[in-house]
């Protein structure tokens, strides 16, 4: 720490008084400079004067920095301890948080521990909102139809209509690829049955690993992406609309879009969430960005007769990784995403939002979200929601190519709580 600096008082004067030796030697400097100046030529002087504004200023500019940025606190992760009847290390599950924002839902997936075995059952894992969960297997009778298993089908569940929607999947490694599309809902007696939705249309062709939104206030699903089991990656985006609201059947139809300002490439490893009440949909191109950095499309108007491309440009991208765990918030108008991995194949397990995502999305911003040493090991591919009740990041499963993970953690305070 540094002396303090005591206040120059000048020499005493032989009276005694203070100041009348500094004032002397004060005009004598004066006078002094104003001959040295005087031989100096202006541009010279002028020189100087802009050498020492720039350097007061590379001075100045990290307390700058450190004013206009908001210092952001560490979050905790938290492990969620379950009970015995964890399903075995799942690839490919069905996953989503349900309208209490305390229990995942995960339907079928690859058993790895036995390849080539698909998981027949539907597991709920509840109490993710506290350190302790339990896994217990949801019930569905002898008498209803029931899906195939298969892995990589797309879910999405329903708060108001408390419903979980599957479309798709692959029943085998790598074919054949499904295009049917299930509800699964609780009758009047309380139990939870299976239905089968009857589509008319020309729907979207068998796939995999497809996104999708359940938007029963406007009763329909929105279908998004995939691939068709081999090499083919779709960019393409498809609305069911229901009938009725009991969702027995409903109509295809696919979504035209104007991609005249430029599109994102239908490449691998790309990142979707879906935000069908705003109608659009945000596409994170991963290793197919620009430079390096995380790069946004918005694909908007999707409810439209033609919906629009545009990319956005975000502040303080991150670096570009592929494969991450999406999830969107209407209420903040904010996106989070959690792993993913690079071109290298180094899996991160870093957590980042993506605020202001308001209708031009014009100011929107890339905050990574600080965290402690204890996490979730690096990963790729799993499942991320928010609860919208208490604003926590749930995450579960995904793989780092060797190990495929069955657990799920909580992050607490990723976004603020919302009202029940």
């Amino acid at each position: 720490r540094p002396a303090p600096v005591e206040r120059a008082e000048g020499p005493r004067a032989g009276n005694g008084t203070r100041g009348s030796g500094l004032a002397a030697d004060s005009a004598a400097s004066a006078s002094a400079s104003t001959e040295r100046e005087s031989t100096w030529p202006p541009a010279a002087r002028w020189t100087v004067s802009l050498l020492i504004v720039a350097l007061g200023a590379l001075l100045l500019l990290p307390s700058a920095r450190r004013w206009a940025t908001t210092e952001i606190a560490a979050l905790e992760w938290s492990a969620i301890r379950s009970n015995e009847g964890t399903p075995l290390h799942l690839v490919g599950p069905s996953v989503a948080l349900d309208s209490s924002g305390d229990a995942l839902l995960i339907a079928f997936g690859n058993e790895t521990m036995h390849p080539q075995r698909l998981n027949p059952r539907v597991m709920r894992l509840r109490g993710v909102a506290g350190d302790v969960a339990v896994w217990t297997s949801v019930p569905i009778p002898d008498t209803t139809a029931v899906p195939q298993p298969r892995w990589f089908g797309a879910a999405a569940h329903d708060a108001t209509t408390d419903q979980l929607a599957l479309f798709g999947g692959a029943l085998g490694l790598t074919s054949p690829c499904l295009a049917d599309t299930w509800l699964l809902r609780t009758d009047s007696l309380g139990q939870r049955r299976w239905s089968r939705v009857s589509t008319r249309g020309d729907g979207p062709t068998p796939r995999a690993d497809a996104r999708l939104a359940f938007d029963a206030a406007r009763m329909r699903l929105v279908v998004h992406g995939g691939t068709d089991c081999f090499t083919v990656h779709y960019l393409d985006t498809w609305i069911l609309t229901f009938d009725d609201a009991t969702f027995r059947g409903g109509t295809w139809q696919q979504v035209r879009v104007d991609s005249s300002a430029g599109a994102p490439g239908a490449i691998p490893g790309r990142s979707v969430v879906i935000d069908a009440a705003a109608d659009r949909l945000f596409l994170l191109a991963g290793r197919g960005g620009a430079a390096g950095r995380e790069v946004v499309w918005l694909l908007e108007g999707i409810g439209d007769s033609l919906a629009r491309w545009r990319r956005l440009t975000c502040a303080n991208a991150p670096p570009a990784l592929s494969q991450r765990a999406l999830t969107y918030d209407a209420g903040s108008s904010a996106l989070v995403a959690f792993g993913g991995y690079d071109a290298t194949d180094r899996f991160s397990n870093e957590v980042w939002r993506l605020d202001a995502l308001d209708a031009s999305a014009a100011a929107c911003t890339w905050t990574r979200i600080p965290t402690g040493s204890y996490a979730p090991a690096p990963r790729a591919a799993g499942f991320a929601g928010v609860s919208r009740h208490s604003g926590d990041l749930v995450i579960f499963g995904g793989t780092n190519g060797s190990t495929h993970f069955s657990d799920a953690w909580r992050l607490r305070g990723v976004l603020p709580p919302r009202a029940r």
